[in-house]
């Protein structure tokens, strides 16, 4: 069996001194940096420094303990303290662009929303304080481009309950609100936030939380996205008169913002209903399509694509611009197959163009063979299959190769509830 090597050894004889002491190994239970003894090279030295989490019984009961590498062996540095629950989540960051990264840690206060985050960073040998804040959630930004990161801290403002983001930066050896924007009154809780880009390449946080309307309406969510305006941090999609981003309501199982086009850009989705498929179709048989929406710095707001989105099968069509006006849809059932049917209405009645579906059982494999159908994609227990229908206007039509470009499948992690920084 292989022995480890002398520095390794020392750090795990100095571990266990701290469990011999009763303390606990207690890592972060949130972000990407999960472990309880984390390798960094916080000074940029290309030496790493190894930061280990503890509990401790004592008054500050969550401590990060930093060991520096000296020679051969690791010897205890010094530690950050903090009381509270448990650490949420750590990350390192250089931000203010000297070669050393920053230590942004949320701490877990209680069983409540709020938490502290604290930004550290090491000089002349030693660790330094640079924010102490409340905090709900974070994001760090280029929001100028080239140069120093921004910190966006998200927290409720007790006194006038709604929630605000202060946008921190450096002054002096100390972080400090530079500017300050409030998001949406109503929010209840920050669902999801993205980094991304606006139509006009500015760099700007999509901040997707969840909406209270009233005490019954608790499934919808709306984003606020903020950006530099003239230097100064805004909530450009804001509306002044009611406090709220209801241009970016919807309800909380659409997907979540994203590049919907590859174009580089963040798209925000905007669902609407379609009209009904004829005067006999059941009221409760509703289709929804999602105008996705990309944005400029002006919080104007461009249709980049209209989509359906298929999620028991996981799929979406792409939908051709020139149907948007003449759209509805339909459902069909048959043994073994289930159908999407895309229906134009010109005139009184509604003229179907094509059928996507979603074919189960042993017969799949020759339900797909009909004739006019094109195989999308075979799955384990299931076949997507799609049709141009006999019925469809030829002056909407679309080729067989133009429908299979169409049909895209969902991604994962559109889902709303995964938070993502």
């Amino acid at each position: 069996m292989p022995k480890q090597p002398p520095d390794t050894l020392r750090l795990n004889e100095l571990i266990e001194e701290q469990l011999a002491l009763g303390a606990q190994l207690k890592p972060p239970v949130g972000g990407l940096n999960r472990q309880a003894v984390q390798m960094v090279d916080i000074d940029g030295d290309g030496i790493e420094e190894a930061l280990v989490f503890y509990q401790t019984q004592e008054e500050n009961n969550l401590s990060i303990v930093l060991y520096h590498k000296v020679g051969e062996e690791y010897k205890l540095f010094t530690r950050i303290d903090n009381v509270g629950e448990e650490i949420e989540s750590i990350e390192f960051e250089d931000i203010d662009k000297d070669g050393t990264k920053e230590i942004i840690v949320v701490w877990r206060l209680g069983q409540g929303a709020v938490k502290a985050l604290t930004v550290h960073t090491l000089s002349d040998g030693q660790i330094l304080p640079l924010l102490s804040t409340i905090c709900h959630a974070y994001a760090m930004q280029h929001f100028s481009g080239e140069g120093n990161q921004s910190l966006l801290v998200f927290r409720q403002d007790e006194e006038v309950s709604t929630g605000v983001a202060d946008l921190y930066g450096f002054d002096g050896l100390e972080m400090s609100v530079l500017s300050q924007a409030p998001l949406s009154a109503s929010v209840e809780a920050i669902q999801r936030i993205r980094k991304g880009q606006l139509s006009d390449d500015k760099p700007a946080i999509f901040v997707t939380s969840q909406y209270i309307t009233n005490q019954y309406d608790t499934s919808a969510v709306l984003t606020d996205i903020f950006c530099l305006v003239g230097g100064d941090l805004q909530n450009i999609t804001l509306d002044k008169a009611s406090g709220i981003s209801m241009q970016t309501k919807r309800d909380y199982l659409v997907p979540v913002c994203t590049d919907i086009d590859g174009d580089g850009v963040l798209d925000v989705p905007a669902p609407y209903e379609l009209p009904p498929y004829n005067a006999d179709a059941d009221p409760s048989n509703i289709f929804m399509v999602i105008r996705w929406c990309s944005y400029g710095s002006n919080g104007v707001a461009h249709t980049t694509k209209t989509t359906y989105h298929n999620y028991t099968d996981n799929w979406f069509f792409d939908i051709p611009e020139s149907w948007l006006a003449h759209l509805t849809m339909n459902r069909t059932f048959s043994p073994g197959e289930k159908g999407y049917i895309f229906a134009l209405r010109v005139d009184d009645d509604p003229r179907d163009q094509l059928a996507i579906y979603s074919l189960v059982g042993d017969d799949r494999g020759e339900l797909s063979k009909k004739d006019g159908r094109v195989v999308v994609n075979t799955l384990p227990e299931m076949i997507i299959a799609a049709e141009i229908l006999p019925t469809a206007l030829e002056e909407f039509a679309i080729s067989q190769e133009e429908l299979l470009d169409r049909i895209l499948w969902i991604e994962k992690e559109w889902n709303i509830w995964e938070l993502s920084q």
